[in-house]
């Protein structure tokens, strides 16, 4: 009996110990601070990321991957991520893909796009420098 015992729970520990949890980070998450050209925050600046641009320009931005700035003119996005169980080795899942340009919109001002592709991660954030708008 103590061998099958043993056998079984060998057989569950090398099933276990070929499983393992991956997080796929597909966005970091974004951070930053909007002023105008005296240094002081804008609010209610709002931020949309581009879901697609085709060949007459014409972009297409997402609402549901959005935002606003408060009164400090900060605005955040959260990390797009997905986690997987799975055995180690095995191919991973591929994922949506996500926009990495987000276009700064506020009436009375010069619109700015902003890419996050030639950025590098800070403890798993984006901090973008401050971004500066034009007045029109």
């Amino acid at each position: 009996m103590p061998i099958k015992i043993i056998c079984k729970l060998l057989f569950l520990l090398l099933i276990l110990s070929s499983c393992g949890i991956t997080k796929h980070v597909q966005r970091y998450a974004v951070e930053g601070y909007i002023v105008d050209a005296n240094n002081t925050p804008i609010d209610q600046v709002v931020i949309k990321f581009l879901l697609d641009e085709n060949q007459n320009d014409i972009m297409l931005l997402s609402d549901k991957d959005s935002t606003i700035t408060n009164d400090e003119g900060y605005y955040k996005f959260r990390e797009i991520s997905a986690s997987d169980i799975g055995f180690m080795g095995g191919e991973s899942i591929k994922r949506l893909p996500v926009s990495y340009t987000f276009i700064v919109l506020k009436k009375g001002f010069v619109n700015d796009t902003v890419n996050l592709r030639s950025r590098s991660p800070l403890n798993n954030i984006l901090v973008i420098e401050t971004i500066e708008l034009e007045r029109e």
